[in-house]
């Protein structure tokens, strides 16, 4: 037994020491896990930096990049913050906060006392002698008075007067913050400065400014407030009893004209207005109120699905700042159409009997005429309107996303590239927009127009009125200064202006310009513009300023840009059209030139490319990047693989035994004569597939 009892002994001996083992796993679990956490947390946070800027432009390099610039920045902010945070401490505690002390010490607790002390004289009819004594509980906490420091801190009238007799002590001396360690290393880093740099801010002037006056405000006021707060306490206290009996005479008798205006039933009428009012504010405000912040909520979703953007602003060129009514479609970004219509639904429901009770008319009718008030002021907010274009319907947060949308499509680069890229390949020397879309192969001017209009749809099909309006002008206006139709060239813009001026409202839309159209292909091919034989409407600076020549040309060239653009809107098109000149003008033309036969890293697997491509072609420029097939491999993966036919002139050798044998042999084989024919000078034309890879 007494072995048992020893084992057991020293187990117990040994219980401190394994729970203290215990107790260190623990910890040491405890900050592991807590490490680890950290660790997820920081990689979440930067993976979450990171897809917060991949959203705008889709590239991993780039969104990395701008991360990295948003994390500088945002450490710049903090460091900058620091430093104001601590001169703003240092203001606080040299006068803001003795000054709130003070406030709370000589107004705020002796009001707290003096209502204390009038509830008890008026209910327990004995002066207020606190809940809790020092007997019962001593106080232990902060002390004011016990040194000169704590004193000026609390804000005490006997420090501060103390401080202003001792003219020699200042209790405050010149303070200074200084930028941290690691900042500093930094900005000495940065300044290429061997010696370190510590910047301090001298604050002492300030702080001592700001406690000279805290001092003659403390001083002042605690003595005002003492003034203030005895005599109150004087009047309230020998007046207070009578005051209250006063007042509950007056209650009471209140009560007795209030019961009988229950008797009456007015207060029946009046609680029934009351609830009336109360849910037509509910109605009509509250909820209204509810739901636009749903729709600020959804406005700020909508920055962050930037595919669906571009429908947007599809729709809203084609109804948006168009027609007569144009500048009325600036009212989809003000609040002011919604607070209009918020105070007619209010007024039409309190005085018109179809959408609630009348208070006015006693169950009368009247309508003022306010219920389509919203629809005649604000078309453009209707169901057809601009503003259904947009998913945004929180009209400022529609005005901010809307010049962010216009600002993202205008500055990224895809969008300029495939801009440029369908220019040139459809818009310069030769295009095929001008034979193959506007006015047809060369000739096709001449058909009449029924013939025209029958064989190229295309041409007029899709056109932009703005366009069409302007070159309309212009062309009546050269026609004026040709005299008009007394003149060949001035007849002829005549009838181009009229074709469009003059046009039959009654046509479909898709067919309004068409006449207009025919007319401009018929004055370009017919111009100078037209006397060479390759299709150059982009060197419209060539011809003289306002000629035929120069305008028609004009006119085909913007009718080719216009709808390659991948942006929406007259501002962001002008500023891809300057993109465009300026990026024209830096060109090589030699480059450009070797470049011409190459996709120029357009070439798409849908039908909007016209160059084929292989699969080399897909993978290098889809998947792959100037990283892995470097700048000379990932140029050549921009192959243009379309097939082409290329004739080619093969001059044969003079005639010969041989030469006569494989021609015989030739004519045998593909059951011609076998008769030798003259074969002195023969050449023949290969044709051969070629591709451009």
């Amino acid at each position: 037994m007494s072995l048992y009892r020893n084992q057991a002994f020293a187990r117990l001996q040994n219980v401190p020491e394994r729970f203290y083992v215990f107790v260190n796993t623990v910890k040491l679990l405890r900050i592991s896990f807590s490490v680890l956490r950290n660790a997820i947390g920081i990689v979440l946070i930067a993976f979450l930096i990171h897809q917060l800027f991949f959203w705008l432009s889709s590239d991993p390099e780039r969104a990395f990049d701008d991360a990295a610039l948003f994390l500088d920045v945002l450490e710049f902010a903090w460091d900058l913050f620091g430093l104001l945070w601590n001169a703003l401490a240092d203001i606080a505690n040299s006068a803001l906060i003795p000054l709130w002390n003070a406030f709370s010490f000589y107004v705020t607790e002796p009001a707290l006392t003096l209502i204390l002390e009038v509830f008890s004289l008026i209910f327990l009819r004995r002066p207020y002698e606190g809940i809790i004594s020092e007997d019962s509980l001593p106080y232990g906490g902060f002390t004011c008075d016990s040194s000169i420091a704590s004193g000026l801190w609390c804000g005490r009238f006997q420090a501060y007067n103390a401080k202003l007799s001792n003219s020699e002590g200042n209790a405050f001396s010149e303070q200074s913050f200084v930028l941290g360690t690691e900042t500093a290393r930094r900005l000495s880093e940065l300044a290429g400065n061997e010696e370190p740099v510590v910047p301090a801010f001298d604050t002492g002037e300030i702080t001592e400014a700001l406690d000279g006056l805290a001092s003659q405000a403390i001083v002042l006021g605690a003595s005002v407030a003492d003034v203030g707060a005895s005599v109150l306490y004087e009047i309230l206290e020998t007046s207070a009893v009578f005051l209250f009996d006063a007042l509950y005479t007056i209650v009471k008798i209140l009560f007795e004209v209030l019961k009988q205006i229950v008797k009456s039933g007015f207060l029946q009428t009046l609680i029934t207005i009351g609830v009336d009012f109360i849910i037509i504010m509910y109605l009509e405000i509250y909820i209204p109120l509810l739901f636009a912040m749903i729709d600020a909520v959804i406005c700020l979703f909508q920055f962050f699905v930037p595919n669906t953007w571009d429908e947007q602003l599809k729709c809203m060129e084609a109804k948006c700042f168009v027609g007569p009514d144009a500048a009325a479609d600036a009212w989809i970004f003000s609040s002011v159409p919604v607070v209009v219509d918020r105070f007619a639904s209010i007024l039409d429901s309190l005085i018109n009997s179809r959408t609630a009770k009348m208070f006015i008319t006693n169950g009368k009718n009247i309508d003022i005429g306010i219920s389509g008030l919203f629809e005649s002021l604000f078309p453009t907010l209707t169901a057809g309107g601009c503003a259904s274009c947009l998913t945004c319907k929180f009209p400022e947060l529609r005005a901010l996303w809307y010049v962010v949308a216009m600002s993202v499509s205008i500055l990224t680069p895809e969008n300029f590239e495939l801009f440029h890229g369908n220019v040139t390949e459809h818009c310069m020397t030769n295009g095929s927009f001008y034979t193959e879309v506007l006015c047809g192969p060369r000739g096709s001017e001449a058909l009449p127009f029924a013939d025209w209009k029958a064989q190229f749809p295309q041409s007029y099909a899709e056109f932009d009125v703005d366009i069409v309006q302007g070159f309309a002008g212009w062309m009546a206006q050269r026609s004026e200064e040709l005299g008009g139709a007394a003149t060949a060239a001035g007849g002829q813009a005549l009838l181009a202006a009229d074709a469009w001026n003059l046009r039959d409202p009654a046509l479909p839309h898709e067919e309004q310009a068409a006449l207009f159209h025919w007319h401009m292909c018929r004055a370009m091919r017919q111009s100078d513009a037209g006397a060479n034989e390759d299709e150059t409407p982009h060197q419209y600076d060539q011809f003289t300023g306002g000629s035929i020549a120069s305008i028609t040309s004009q006119w085909a060239f913007a009718s080719c840009k216009r709808y390659k653009h991948k942006v929406y809107g007259d501002i962001a098109r002008a500023a891809h059209d300057f993109g465009l000149e300026l990026a024209m003008c830096l060109v090589s033309p030699v480059d450009c030139k070797k470049d011409f036969e190459l996709c120029l890293g357009t070439c798409a697997g849908d039908d909007s490319s016209t160059l084929a491509f292989d699969f080399a072609t897909l993978i290098g420029r889809g998947e792959l990047s100037p990283d892995v097939l470097g700048e000379d491999g990932f140029a050549a993966a921009a192959a243009n693989c379309t097939l082409k036919t290329r004739i080619i002139e093969v001059p044969l050798f003079d005639g010969g035994e041989s030469f006569a044998t494989y021609v015989t042999r030739l004519r045998i084989r593909s059951g011609m004569s076998t008769q030798p024919p003259n074969h002195e000078h023969t050449s023949t034309n290969t044709h051969i597939p070629t591709s451009n890879d």
